[in-house]
């Protein structure tokens, strides 16, 4: 394990709208240290239908870029793309891992800002579990001294429902 940043399950949950089934064109991206050279072989990430009305994910899209450090006038962002793989069906596998009825957590589609985040987005959490061969994975490069910061980068092509890739209660950077 490189990195873990679970999902936040309690009512200050929420998910960002991550497919792309109306056209828009949302990606949703978050940045990790890397303090280990190797292959990326497995990505896991949570994530949430909008009402628990579930649709089906047919494409996941990964992406892995540098950083943009922070500066005075800005926050960190993703860079300069480095690897990006489209998984089909067959190539990962979900699971429901908690349904937190009677609680509810937020749902936000930033790209329609207007509207702004719904209290009572979904009850259940889904993780999705993506197996990398070597022979295409992402070489990241790091070691505890030297660190290096990449960005993942998520937007998954579904039919019917609209999906939200989970926030974090432990956040990095």
């Amino acid at each position: 394990v490189k990195w873990v940043q679970p999902p936040d399950r309690t009512r200050n949950g929420m998910d960002i709208r991550v497919d792309r089934n109306d056209q828009t064109p949302r990606i949703i991206a978050d940045d990790f240290p890397c303090t280990q050279t190797g292959p990326i072989t497995d990505v896991h990430f949570w994530g949430s239908w909008r009402g628990d009305q579930k649709g089906m994910i047919y494409r996941i899209h990964l992406s892995i870029h540098k950083d943009i450090p922070a500066t005075a006038a800005s926050h960190s962002m993703p860079g300069e793309l480095l690897w990006e793989k489209d998984f089909s069906q067959n190539e990962f596998t979900e699971t429901l891992v908690a349904d937190l009825t009677p609680e509810y957590e937020w749902w936000w589609d930033v790209y329609n800002a207007v509207a702004g985040a719904i209290p009572n987005g979904d009850q259940k959490i889904y993780r999705y579990d993506i197996d990398i061969n070597p022979s295409d994975a992402f070489v990241q490069e790091g070691n505890p001294s030297d660190p290096q910061i990449y960005w993942l980068d998520i937007y998954v092509l579904t039919e019917n429902g609209e999906f939200g890739w989970k926030t974090s209660s432990q956040h990095w950077n």
